[in-house]
């Protein structure tokens, strides 16, 4: 990884953890107590990049979408995925496609797969 890009992507989680830093008293220990970890989104939007570019490079795509399916199997708030979709917009983009909300919606449908065991966690990912 390229030292820039790291030192970018370290001062960005920092700042992150600062501003979580006002959460209510014992929710940290209440969300790991139930095996509920969220992951920083600068570093879901980092993961997605760097694992989606070289998918998505190699896809056939069909009307603007490409034949690639991105699975969360612990989905939590849904970061991950809206990461991934950022990412696949970004690639659908630069290949002319007009990327606007219907757009979003059937990719979603046909790329996104995600999984989480908490209805309530479930419910406000969707959303």
């Amino acid at each position: 990884m390229d030292p820039a890009a790291l030192a970018d992507l370290t001062s960005r989680l920092r700042a992150g953890a600062r501003a979580g830093a006002g959460a209510a008293p014992g929710a940290r220990a209440t969300r790991r107590a139930a095996g509920r970890y969220f992951t920083p989104a600068p570093l879901a939007e980092h993961v997605c990049r760097e694992v989606l570019a070289p998918l998505l490079a190699a896809a056939r795509w069909q009307a603007g979408v490409p034949a690639l399916r991105v699975l969360d199997p612990a989905a939590g708030d849904g970061a991950f995925l809206a990461a991934a979709l950022e990412v696949i917009a970004g690639a659908a983009a630069a290949r002319g496609a007009r990327v606007d909300a219907a757009w979003r919606r059937r990719c979603a449908a046909r790329c996104l797969v995600g999984v989480e065991r908490d209805a309530e966690t479930a419910a406000a990912a969707r959303a």
